[in-house]
């Protein structure tokens, strides 16, 4: 049975690129069916005694001096036993290194959905009832037993009719949406209790609430899911990444029909590699495969992504990438997708310029910017622990034969996580999003390329990024403005919470300051007005010759002014009033009532 055709529609995926085989059908891990059910009431108590026996076997292992990583994998145990809504709760804690060890938070991040299918027979019926119409009157073949699963769906080949390409047709698990309502109440209780302690409140429980809440929400409506791949398909396509096309036709909430990528995920490559590494090596060869590129566009392409098109795949496991002919990749399950505010974005673009400059110290007051609200704390202090850290994972990535987990963005996380605790800074749920990407990134260029070199690839990205912002103002004219305000976005904070600390002091000299500041403003409105009457003179004549101007000095002075392009007015004019505004609005911040900040 083929799986790839010769596609009639040229978005598809060429016959071409598809690979060879590395797996045989019998080597494939069988799946388990297990009934389906509706959430019972006595559910509580099923995870309750699930919990009291992880506590037990946790207190245990803490007397026998057992290992972090077993305590870790015990916890994990447990989560992909609930499943569902408990995976996306302990891939949300495996990025919070401000809360749990390293050892720990990577135990976590390898929680994967057990592969367990509902009745066959189910799913067409549901398949049916969402399409409105029979299986025969849509597809030529339909593969009754599911290829793969999770605990929150399965999926099923089929054959269009007339069209003759084959697709994936993804169908959501039965009570799915009602196990998640249960569970998130469970949990709401859960945290609602926790959060009435002070000393917990930095943890930002609430947002954790949220963010739980709208990653399952978005999973659990595949309408959500095919709008994401439309949208990057679009920007990955420029990335030379391959989204498969999804049909809108037979799209609803609880079915997802997709092309079919006929290809080997990363997943299946590592498991052949440790146990036959030679029918790796001739399977590589047969399908022109370079593990070293593909991990480099893998990871350009996501750092691409995060600082560029600020939307990003946001659950690059193994089992979602898949290689293709020619050192080519696919990427599948767009449930999860991350999204970057524009101004975070461009905190986090010099953050991350600063750390490839070795400029530590102003990339530890940027790291910081993005925390968004401090608390009262000496800002010196945490700084100059932040740049200890920098210092010491630099001084790793220049190690060559260091495994490339270890000299990552990544493998500072753990320690910079617990300096934001240490000081209760609450972590910026955009930061840990982006920290999660990198952390599953590391596995997958561990498996393909362990000697990576990442600092090459830094560098290799900010040229690159160089020639697209050079090739896009070719193209299009910048918006001067906006790029400014976004400029002055990124100063004003850091010398308003400088100003802030000062003024606790000596409030004496920030009036003063505040009041030379206002005097500039007054004398930059002048300044801009004038400059905005010469404009006049200039390309408006008409406009201010009714103005009657007798005075010989002044005309021949303005006559002898030599004429300005209107685009470079219109930048100064820009200019000037982006620092108008923001410097009134710096002076305004410098006399506002402010708490001193404790020292050393």
């Amino acid at each position: 049975m083929l799986s790839c055709v010769e596609p009639q529609n040229a978005t598809m995926l060429k016959k071409s690129q598809c690979t060879t085989p590395l797996l045989q059908p019998s080597e494939k891990k069988a799946l388990q069916e297990v009934p389906v059910s509706k959430p019972q009431f006595w559910r509580i108590f099923f995870i309750l005694g699930r919990l009291l026996l992880l506590v037990l076997n946790f207190l245990r292992d803490i007397v026998l001096q057992g290992s972090e990583e077993g305590r870790a994998a015990k916890v994990r145990e447990f989560l992909e036993l609930l499943g569902g809504m408990w995976i996306k709760v302990g891939q949300i804690f495996a990025m919070r290194t401000d809360l749990f060890s390293l050892e720990f938070c990577r135990e976590l991040a390898k929680l994967q959905d057990r592969a367990m299918i509902f009745s066959p027979q189910l799913s067409m019926e549901i398949i049916e009832a969402q399409l409105g119409t029979s299986i025969d009157e849509v597809f030529d073949d339909f593969e009754l037993e599911p290829f793969a699963a999770a605990s929150l769906s399965q999926v099923h080949k089929a054959r269009r009719k007339q069209a003759g390409n084959w697709v994936v047709i993804k169908v959501q698990r039965p009570y799915a949406a009602e196990y998640f309502q249960y569970d998130f109440n469970l949990l709401n209780l859960a945290f609602n209790l926790l959060g009435q302690f002070k000393a917990l409140q930095y943890l930002r429980l609430d947002e954790m609430l949220q963010e739980i809440q709208a990653s399952m929400e978005e999973e659990l409506d595949y309408r959500l899911e095919a709008s994401n791949m439309l949208r990057l398909k679009q920007t990955l396509t420029d990335h030379g990444i391959y989204v498969p096309d999804v049909y809108l036709e037979f799209n609803t909430d609880r079915v997802l029909v997709m092309e079919f990528i006929d290809g080997v995920f990363v997943s299946d490559f590592n498991s052949v590699l440790r146990d036959d590494p030679k029918r790796v090596k001739h399977w590589l060869a047969e399908n022109n495969i370079d593990p070293c590129k593909v991990a480099q566009e893998l990871l350009q392409s996501a750092f691409r992504q995060l600082y560029e098109d600020l939307l990003f795949h946001g659950d690059l496991h193994s089992g979602n990438i898949i290689l293709l002919r020619n050192s080519k990749l696919a990427l599948i399950d767009f449930g999860s997708v991350g999204r970057l505010d524009p101004k975070f974005a461009a905190q986090y673009d010099q953050y991350f310029r600063a750390m490839a400059e070795g400029a530590f110290d102003k990339a530890a007051e940027l790291l910081l910017l993005t925390m968004g609200q401090l608390p009262p704390i000496d800002l010196v202090k945490v700084k100059r622990r932040i740049v200890r850290v920098l210092n010491k994972q630099a001084a790793r990535s220049m190690i060559k034969n260091l495994p490339y987990y270890e000299k990552s963005i990544g493998s500072s996380s753990a320690e910079l996580g617990q300096i934001m605790a240490e000081f209760k800074i609450g972590v910026n749920w955009q930061y840990l999003r982006m920290r999660r990407t990198f952390d599953t990134l590391d596995q997958n260029i561990s498996i393909l390329n362990p000697g990576f070199d990442f600092v090459a690839e830094i560098q290799m990205y900010l040229e690159g990024k160089f020639r697209r912002m050079k090739c896009k103002q070719i193209q299009q004219p910048p918006d001067m403005m906006q790029r400014i305000n976004d400029l002055y976005e990124l100063l004003t904070p850091a010398l308003t919470r400088r100003a802030f600390e000062f003024e606790g002091e000596v409030s004496l000299e920030s009036r003063l300051a505040a009041m030379v500041l206002q005097s500039i403003t007054l004398a930059m409105w002048l300044v801009l007005i004038f400059c905005f009457g010469i404009y006049l003179y200039q390309y408006h004549y008409s406009i201010v010759g009714n103005l009657h101007l007798t005075s010989n000095w002044f005309t021949h002075w303005l006559d002898s002014i030599p004429p300005i392009h209107p685009y470079a007015w219109y930048l100064l004019g820009s200019v000037m009033i982006v620092i108008i505004f923001r410097t009134s609005r710096f002076a305004s911040s410098l006399l506002e009532p402010v708490v001193p900040l404790p020292r050393d």
